[in-house]
């Protein structure tokens, strides 16, 4: 039968191809887990920027605004200024005049999030675009 080398060598031949197996399996969970910050950065950032502006519509009563955008600091210029100040760096803004009830207000890209392709949301600040995972 099997001596005690040979069960031996079984054994840590079976536990090496668990654990190459194990490795493999969480590296592309390891790459889903780097992405999923910045989605959901992108996805908070684009709520602040749609209740932002909720805010402007309530306060001035009228049914458009448009905003600018600094990518490298963050920086929120114009009328929404006063209700957001800053959301993450590295964005790219298209679109960004803001129409009440409009269900494609403004876009927001960044390179971690759909390999950088816009995603569009709504005057709230809600996408109906399934983020990669």
């Amino acid at each position: 039968m099997w001596n005690d080398v040979t069960k031996r060598i079984v054994f840590y031949t079976i536990m090496l191809v668990v654990i190459v197996l194990m490795l493999c399996s969480s590296n592309s969970n390891i790459n889903r887990v780097r992405r999923d910050p910045a989605e959901r950065a992108l996805s908070n950032d684009a709520r602040q920027i749609g209740g932002a502006a909720q805010q402007y519509f309530l306060t001035t009563n009228q049914k458009t605004v448009s905003f600018s955008y600094n990518s490298d600091t963050g920086k929120i210029l114009g009328p929404l200024e006063p209700w957001l100040n800053r959301i993450a760096k590295g964005y790219t803004v298209s679109d960004s005049t803001i129409e009440l009830g409009n269900p494609a207000a403004f876009t927001l890209s960044y390179p971690k999030v759909l390999n950088g392709q816009p995603v569009t949301f709504s005057d709230e600040g809600k996408t109906t675009q399934v983020l990669e995972r």
